[in-house]
């Protein structure tokens, strides 16, 4: 099973501090591991380069206190890397996570748009079509956003879930699923007992 990526953040706070961006990977983190079972989830900085020395002031200096924190941080990560599956929590500010999530969703668009009009092109791209049908399920399935409904705003003081305005009903059940499983594992608590440790670095 491919693991999935969470852009943390993804739009509450656009403007951040590095201090910020230390607390969305301790949080981040914490719900990952709850979420998914996967321990040790891959925790990158979203920059325009690798190296350290790359980046504007905010995440040259967020690298440098990410690499203090209990996390396996893989350091710096380009955007091409979202996908690819080699990064579980991609940590940004809320400007930038905002603009990827939503290329994200209008390039998923665009690309589906030109399938099914190839597909209707001519008889043997309908043929291929067919054939190829269950392979465009699964990626559909993949790639769907009902598939986990919403995700929790992490670090307030109460379970909340945040859901796309365009949410079905599977969408809904899966994120009150998921709001349960999170009140289930007490993730607040765990939250508020890593920020006051490793916080304030």
């Amino acid at each position: 099973m491919n693991r999935p990526a969470i852009i943390i953040d993804a739009g509450a706070n656009v403007d951040s501090i590095p201090a910020y961006l230390c607390q969305f990977a301790i949080m981040g983190e914490i719900h990952y591991r709850h979420m998914f079972g996967i321990d040790q989830p891959r925790v990158g900085l979203l920059n325009i380069g690798e190296e350290d020395s790359k980046g504007c002031d905010l995440t040259i200096k967020t690298n440098m206190m990410m690499k203090k924190l209990p996390l396996n941080y893989i350091g710096n990560i380009e955007s091409r890397y979202i996908f690819n599956g080699s990064v579980d929590l991609i940590i940004c500010d809320g400007f930038t996570g905002n603009t990827v999530l939503k290329q994200a969703e209008g390039m998923g668009k665009f690309f589906n748009g030109i399938i099914k009009k190839e597909v209707k092109k001519s008889l043997r791209a309908k043929v291929g079509g067919l054939l190829l049908k269950p392979a465009f399920q699964a990626i559909k399935a993949c790639t769907d956003a009902s598939e986990y409904g919403g995700m929790p705003l992490l670090g307030i003081n109460g379970p909340v879930l945040i859901g796309h305005g365009s949410s079905d009903a599977r969408a809904v059940r899966n994120a009150v699923r998921s709001g349960l499983q999170n009140l289930k594992c007490d993730i607040n608590k765990q939250i508020q007992t890593a920020i006051e440790k490793w916080g304030n670095l």
